[in-house]
C-alpha cells in the first residue's frame, strides 16, 4: 500500500474516533480498530491477488481496480459503518464487529486465492 493511502486510513481512524455525538466506550473503540484492521487486511490481500494476475470479484470496482479504487471502496465501507454507528449508537459495537467479520472473511478468501 502506498504511504499516502496508509496515512489517509490512519488519519481517518483518528478523526472518526474523536467525532460523533455519543461518546465512544472502550468497546466501541476496540470494535472500530478491529473494523479498520479487517478493512486493511481485505485491501492488502486484494492487492496481493491482483499483483499475481488474479481479478477482483466485487462488481462495484470491476475486475482490475487500481489501489485508489480499492482504498476508496474500503473507506466508503468505513464511512457507512461509522454513519450507522452514529444513527444507532447503542449498536455501534455490533455494527463494527459485523463489518470486521465481513472484511476478515474477504481477506481469508483473498489469501486462499493467492495461495492457489
Amino acid at each position: 500500500m502506498k504511504n499516502k493511502t496508509k496515512n489517509l486510513l490512519i488519519a481517518l481512524l483518528l478523526t472518526l474516533s474523536g467525532c460523533g455525538g455519543v461518546p465512544y466506550s472502550s468497546g466501541d473503540t476496540a470494535a472500530l480498530v478491529l473494523y479498520v484492521g479487517g478493512a486493511y487486511a481485505d485491501f492488502r490481500t486484494t492487492e496481493m491477488v491482483l499483483n499475481e494476475g488474479g481479478r477482483e470479484s466485487n462488481p462495484l470496482i470491476g475486475e482490475n481496480p487500481s489501489d485508489g479504487e480499492i482504498a476508496l471502496l474500503q473507506l466508503g465501507g468505513l464511512g457507512i459503518a461509522y454513519t450507522l454507528g452514529e444513527i444507532w449508537p447503542e449498536h455501534r459495537k455490533e455494527i463494527y464487529i459485523i463489518g470486521s467479520f465481513l472484511h476478515f472473511g474477504a481477506a481469508i478468501h483473498n489469501y486462499s486465492e493467492y495461495r492457489n
